[in-house]
């Protein structure tokens, strides 16, 4: 796991060393473009967290797979927010 700052947005990036996914095919489902195609699981949770990001945030932010050379690798983009004071739990 990892984070970063990519012109104005929060990455957070998460890979693993499994036996790995297809990329592309991950970024049209999420893009609504390949919905009906097998990707070894339903891949509902990653769509359901991805059309909340969006949903929420709008525009460029919202899960993207990248392409690694062993296993599999997500990024959440979301908007880079000022520092919020933090309230207490009461």
């Amino acid at each position: 796991m990892s984070t970063r700052i990519e012109r104005g947005s929060l990455v957070l990036r998460v890979e693993d060393n499994g036996k790995g996914a297809d990329p592309e095919l991950l970024n049209a489902r999420l893009a609504g473009a390949s919905q009906e195609e097998d990707t070894g699981g339903s891949g509902y949770g990653t769509l359901n967290v991805h059309r909340r990001i969006r949903l929420h945030c709008r525009g460029r932010y919202g899960l993207r797979y990248i392409a690694v050379s062993s296993g599999t690798c997500v990024e959440a983009v979301l908007p880079l927010q000022p520092e919020l004071p933090v309230r207490d739990g009461g």
